[in-house]
């Protein structure tokens, strides 16, 4: 009966799950809070993240919520989240301490390199591999591959901070 109300809070509770993942994945904590620029041209939308705004506010963490045509006036330093019809930029200087972010990102790197180097020499052990039953072979190169991709993402992360 109320399909386009159904369309609003949908829109709503999709966009404020990607925003907090996003967060969530530069460790931000849920307490700071940041302006959300919206770079949205269709204003039904654009009313739609109005209504919603105290959402935004309560569960996304938004201190508030400001909206563009496009993304000329936004500057690169951002956390930018797609979305249907729209994309949401929060500005990383309200929300990180770049140095220690990246002492953080450091030691982290530190731990993953530490771990990888730990697991190709276990894999290097030609007693390891071949007394250990298979199943604990693949285990570990599965540990590997793992920590190369947590690898990856934070030299990705650390390359954006030094930029």
């Amino acid at each position: 009966i109320f399909d386009e109300d159904e369309k609003k809070i949908e829109f709503i509770k999709k966009a404020i799950k990607a925003i907090r993942n996003a967060r969530a994945e530069m460790n931000i904590a849920p307490s700071k809070k940041s302006q959300f620029i919206f770079v949205v041209e269709d204003e039904n939308l654009k009313n739609t993240i109005i209504e919603g705004k105290s959402k935004f506010t309560t569960l996304a963490g938004a201190e508030e919520i400001i909206f563009e045509k496009d993304k000329s006036q936004i500057g690169e330093d951002n956390i930018s989240v797609v979305l249907d019809g729209c994309e949401v930029y929060l500005p990383l200087k309200d929300l990180i301490d770049y140095d220690k972010e990246i002492e953080r990102l450091e030691k982290e790197k530190a731990k993953l390199e530490d771990e990888i180097s730990r697991v190709d020499s276990k894999l290097a052990n030609k007693g390891f591999v071949l007394k250990a039953p298979e199943s604990i072979v693949e285990e570990e190169k599965e540990k590997r591959d793992k920590y190369k991709a947590m690898l990856s993402k934070v030299l990705e992360r650390l390359e954006r901070f030094h930029k």
